[in-house]
């Protein structure tokens, strides 16, 4: 999948690239194997660690030249991201900021998951409402 980004009024004009259905997050270590999961040994941010997930956060940044070769010129995990999302910026800027300790963002849920209780009881008040 492609995507052309333009910025109106300015120069600012470039291509995105999805990883879907390609091996890219397994090369550059932010998708998990079965096996490395099982195994609590993943290669991810520069160790090996117990990731629990079989995919985790990571940007790479490309540059083609002239001559149509490519070029690995950056990469990020983890934290290094926290830039990218406005929900950690605010949070940042409140007295108890984040709030995780060692739970990690355990607070980000997205839009379309919920547990199956918490989704149920949305359903009937919505029901009960009429």
């Amino acid at each position: 999948m492609s995507t052309r980004v333009t910025c109106t009024g300015c120069a600012a004009r470039f291509r995105t690239l999805s990883s879907s259905e390609s091996d890219f997050n397994f090369d550059y270590n932010v998708s998990f194997t079965p096996d490395q999961l099982k195994k609590k040994q993943a290669f991810y941010n520069f160790t090996l660690q117990d990731r629990g997930l079989a995919e985790s956060e990571g940007v790479s940044i490309f540059l083609k030249n002239p001559k149509g070769r490519i070029f690995h010129t950056y990469s990020t995990y983890a934290r290094g991201i926290d830039m990218l999302s406005v929900d950690y910026q605010f949070l940042d800027l409140v007295p108890k900021g984040r709030d995780e300790g060692d739970r990690g963002p355990f607070w980000v849920r997205r839009h379309d998951v919920y547990e199956p209780a918490r989704a149920a009881g949305r359903r009937a008040r919505r029901a009960s409402k009429g």
